[in-house]
Order: C-alpha cells, then structure tokens, then sequence
C-alpha cells in the first residue's frame, strides 16, 4: 500500500462525507463551539497537544436517525514540540496492528483563531492532509480538542486516552444497545452477545477486540460518556462505519438471607423528676434608634429563560430551546448541542453533551421577548423568543 493510498485512509477517518463550502475565520469567531476558547488555546494550546488521543466524528446511528458523536478506528500520539521546528511529531495508529504511519502537526496561533495543520508521507515527501480551526478545551483536570475543517466545516474532537475519560473497568459489565441487542464484557475476559458466549476480548486504549470461537476478529471502537454512563461503540465494515449507544444493564442483587430476630433486652427507663425554674420578668424598652445595616446578600431571583429562542449568527440560523435544567441547540436545523445548565440570579452555568463548561451573564428584556448572552470571551448573542 502506497502512502498516497495510506494518506487517502487517513483523510477519509478524519472527515465526514459532503459537499460544504470553506469555512471563513470570521464564521469560526461567530461559532460559540470555537469563540469562547481561542485565546485559552493560544496560552495554553502548545503544552497540553502532545498525548495519545482517540479521534470522533459524527457517525450514522445503526438504528437510523440523526448522526451522533462516535469513536472512529483512528489513534495519534503527538509527540513534545520541537522548538527548532515548531512541529509535532506524530504516529498514527489505524488498526491496532502494530504498524505506525508517522505524521507531523503545526500548531499556528498567529491568525485570529489557531489552526493545526496535519501532514502525511506521500513518496518520500510531506504533504498536507487536514488543516482545522483547532481550540482546546479545559475545565482544569481534563481537557479535549475541537478541530474544525477550513474546508468543510465538519467538527471532531480528539479525548485524552487517559483516566480521566477511560477509567478502570469503562468498559465492563453488560450493555444494552438501542436496536435491542446487549454486549457483555466479563472480567474473566468472556465477550458475549445477548447472553451468548462468542468468544473472549482484550481490551487496548479505546478499542475492545472481540476473538470469535471460529478464530475471526471483530474490533469495536468505543467511549464512554461519563456523564450519562453511555458506552458509544462504533463498527466498522469493509464499506460502512456505524455507530449504536448502549446503556449499562443494573443486574439485579441477590435477595439476602433472612436474618434470625436478636435477643433484645430493653434496658428499664430511668425516671427522673424534671426540675422548671421560671424566666426572670423582664421589662421591653422601645428603641431609640436605627444600627447599622447588616451585611447582607439578598439573592436575585433566576431569570427565567423557559422556551425556544431564536438568532442569526453570521448569516446562520441559531435555535436553542431551554427546557428546565436542560438545553437543546440547532444551526440551520442540524442539532448542534444539548447539555445541562443551572441559572443563579442572571447567571447561567451549563455542561454540553462534549463535556464542555460554560458560563454566560444573562440579559432578559422588560418585555421578555428579547435574551441576550453575554460570554466570558466579550462575545454575546441576541435572542428573540419564539415560543
């Protein structure tokens, strides 16, 4: 296989199928998936790449429906900067078979939004394969990357394969899939389908590799979202690559033996005889005078945001409906994010369904039909209320 073939591979793991148009730096400052998070990236973007990290996209539910987030088969390991240079050393795991394909990475912060541009070997000389807006985003104990393609728009994440996304045993028990079927991974190293063994699994970064009694090996691609405990396994086929999202079944205990009843002795209570000495009579006196104010903090009542709100943002059609302690968000009718949030006086706090943080100051009209956000970055969105 030649590296333009290899670079071809690669290219088709990294992005989604489409016809889109570029995308201009001006639409990814408007993007509040990218605008909050470019000057943390330029400070701290350069020492928190290098790491192994599992790739994502947007894959086809096995189901059907909307496309949803899943893992897809590549793996990178991007090396420390090299300061001469001012590039990353990367290899790229595909299949898990032991063969790398070395790659390099430039991390660019002089525009208004960084951009990572990757190269591969293609006959003996580099050529560049993706180049994405690229953001990072840290809450202070984990972190994942955004990358969005300049040239078609299309969002992926890389997560850290470390403890904090893939702690112990992510991976075990029975899960229960959308279409019905379950997968079961025992700790004595037994895979079974439905409650059927059909062979034993080991288990590598993200990938859990299934040898079947007949001696054929199946990999599945998978991630935990620790937030919902939803296991999003990927499969991937010769002509197709799907996804499925699996729930942890709760076995139920075994019923605990009855107890015999204790031989219980109660102690005889002591009788006491209470004594009452009456308060002293005191004489109320009428203040002469006001003291000083208590420091007090009187906590503002939630701003109240319930329904669905609507804005154009660069030329872009933005609907988010906020639904009690839950949010939903759609770009020009493509769901774009969820997540759940909390509101104190005119601040709202949320998480997205990535594992991203946010804060934003709330501005609410006198007649309730107009909302504006106001981010930490000084960027904000005007909504109008629609229902």
């Amino acid at each position: 296989m030649t590296r333009k073939i290899i670079s071809a591979i690669m290219l088709s793991a990294l992005m989604a199928s489409g016809a889109f148009a570029a995308v201009t730096v001006q639409q990814a400052l408007s993007d509040q998936r990218i605008a909050p998070y470019v000057e943390a990236t330029k400070q701290t973007g350069p020492g928190l790449l290098p790491g192994r990290y599992m790739h994502t996209k947007e894959v086809s539910q096995r189901t059907g429906g909307q496309k949803i987030l899943a893992p897809t088969n590549l793996i990178v390991e991007i090396m420390s900067l090299n300061p001469q240079q001012n590039t990353y050393s990367v290899n790229a795991d595909m299949w898990g078979d032991d063969e790398l394909y070395p790659m390099y990475m430039a991390l660019d912060l002089a525009g208004p939004v960084p951009i990572l541009r990757t190269y591969a070997e293609d006959d003996g000389e580099y050529e560049m394969i993706t180049e994405d807006f690229a953001v990072v985003m840290s809450d202070g104990t984990k972190h994942i990357w955004l990358l969005g393609s300049t040239e078609t728009g299309e969002i992926r994440y890389m997560y850290p394969l470390n403890e904090s996304w893939f702690p112990e045993g992510w991976y075990s028990g029975t899960w229960k899939g959308t279409s019905g079927t379950s997968y079961t991974f025992s700790p004595d190293g037994q895979a079974k389908i439905n409650g059927q063994t059909i062979g034993r699994y080991i288990v590598s970064d993200n990938r859990i590799v299934i040898t079947r009694n007949d001696g054929t090996r199946q990999p599945l691609y998978a991630a935990l979202n620790p937030e919902s405990n939803a296991l999003v396994i990927t499969f991937m086929t010769d002509e197709d690559m799907t996804a499925e999202i699996f729930t942890r079944s709760e076995e139920k205990p075994a019923a605990p033996e009855k107890p015999s009843a204790p031989v219980f002795t109660p102690a005889k209570p002591k009788t006491t005889k209470p004594t009452f000495t009456p308060p002293e009579t005191q004489t109320s006196e009428m203040p002469t005078e006001f003291p000083e104010m208590p420091s007090v903090n009187i906590p503002k009542p939630p701003v109240n945001i319930e329904g669905v709100w609507g804005a154009y943002v660069n030329n872009q059609q933005w609907v988010t409906q906020f639904k009690g302690n839950q949010y939903f968000g759609w770009i020009n009718g493509q769901p774009s994010e969820m997540g759940v949030i909390r509101i104190d006086g005119n601040t709202i706090t949320g998480t997205n369904n990535h594992g991203v943080n946010f804060t934003a100051e709330l501005e609410l009209d006198g007649s309730g039909q107009t909302l504006t956000m106001k981010f930490q970055n000084g960027s904000a969105i005007t909504y109008q209320r629609l229902q």
